[in-house]
């Protein structure tokens, strides 16, 4: 057995990167040009991919991949294609839309934010492997400054539908037209041309309200071409969504993207010498990584191993974020005993993403007695309607008698 050695390694070179990408940024913009990537390819068109159905596409990102109904308060928030074809549709109640698909294997879940802002993060670090110019606008859309090639294999990697044009706005309405999985090319100067064939109900997938569409189908409003021969102050004095309308009925901004700032990660590294043990070497970064986590919470989880070739990694989202090392290492032991090690590994690098600060909750000021809690419940079961609770109100300091009430 070799002798155990390792080193550390320092994070300094992080601040380095966010200095070096400021300086691209910068260089950009002085050449009114756009970096696209790692191959470092300049395009003149912008990307606009769109998550078709969200919250079903983040529930099955993260969790399942059966007929799922996401509801919210007893209605329907979302459902598959396969139940829309059924005839269920949103704000339907639970019963109504289980009454349509009794012959289907129906998962019926409540919607999950925390599902939600994970696959949402996972997409927008994938795009920013490509490119660091991002423009994400929560929950289903983001720009992008990618070539052809590189859209379509996140369209398929992702199941996104895209658009590219030489503006936002064009961009947003070919990905609102593309199917999933899908990337619609809009070459330049026909921009106006490709807007008058987009029909107006395609814009209810881009946040407009059914009930304008309705409104300009009775003005003998077919098309979004035909958006233009109304002005910005007519559009929003007739439609509360009119600026929306104005700006996907009209060539948008060219303006090139800011750069996007990834969420912060903690990240356990060790070196590895020659002789070294890989299994004490995890350890050790997964201990790094774990001192630096501090008091936030962690969801996703990501073992690395840095060859002289490249990179082979494994993640794994955790449904409940969590601070404990315990379940931390439990996650991450079969990520590192599933990667392939035929040559040992330079570095050993474990990350901790998907941070959240925990809760906190409001403690009781005068704290209650188990027994006097017990022979209230008693009391509250046998007589209804006896203890009642106090209720401040703190504007009526001046009358005592108008200061409280019974609840």
């Amino acid at each position: 057995m070799g002798i155990l050695r390792f080193t550390q390694l320092s994070l300094e070179h992080l601040d380095q990167g966010v200095e070096w990408l400021t300086l691209v940024n910068l260089f950009c913009r002085l050449h009114e040009r756009r970096w696209c990537g790692r191959k470092g390819l300049v395009v003149n068109e912008f990307t606009c991919f769109r998550v078709p159905n969200f919250w079903v596409w983040s529930h099955r990102r993260l969790y399942s991949q059966g007929e799922l109904l996401i509801v919210q308060s007893q209605r329907v928030l979302a459902c598959g294609d396969r139940l829309t074809e059924r005839g269920v549709q949103v704000g339907m109640t639970v019963a109504a839309a289980e009454a349509l698909t009794q012959s289907l294997p129906l998962q019926t879940v409540p919607v999950d934010y925390h599902c939600a802002e994970l696959a949402w993060e996972e997409l927008l670090e994938g795009l920013y492997g490509y490119t660091p110019f991002l423009l994400p606008q929560w929950p289903e859309t983001c720009w992008a400054c990618l070539d052809i090639e590189q859209t379509r294999s996140l369209t398929e990697q992702f199941g996104l539908a895209a658009g590219l044009a030489s503006d936002r706005a064009t961009a947003q309405l070919a990905s609102l037209l593309a199917q999933p999985g899908q990337c619609l090319q809009v070459k330049p100067g026909q921009e106006q041309e490709f807007a008058n064939q987009v029909p107006l109900p395609t814009l209810l997938h881009g946040g407009v309200a059914w009930v304008s569409l309705e409104r300009l189908h009775w003005l003998g409003f077919a098309r979004v071409g035909d958006l233009r021969r109304l002005n910005e102050a007519q559009l929003k004095l007739r439609f509360h969504d009119g600026a929306l309308l104005h700006r996907l009925s009209r060539p948008g901004s060219r303006q090139s993207l800011g750069c996007w700032a990834p969420p912060e990660e903690r990240v356990g590294e060790a070196l590895c010498e020659e002789g070294c043990q890989l299994q004490e070497g995890f350890k050790l970064a997964l201990q790094c990584a774990y001192e630096s986590l501090g008091d936030r919470l962690t969801s996703r989880i990501t073992v690395e191993l840095e060859y002289a070739h490249g990179v082979e990694r494994a993640a794994r989202w955790l449904k409940q974020p969590t601070a404990q090392a315990r379940k931390i290492a439990l996650a991450a032991q079969p990520l590192w005993e599933g990667l392939q090690r035929e040559q040992e590994p330079e570095r050993i690098r474990l990350r901790l993403a998907g941070l959240r600060t925990p809760q906190r909750q409001q403690g009781s000021l005068w704290l209650l007695r188990p027994s006097v809690q017990g022979v209230l419940q008693q009391l509250q079961q046998r007589f209804p309607g006896v203890v009642k609770k106090v209720a401040w109100h703190p504007g009526a300091e001046g009358v005592s008698e108008d200061s409280w009430s019974f609840a």
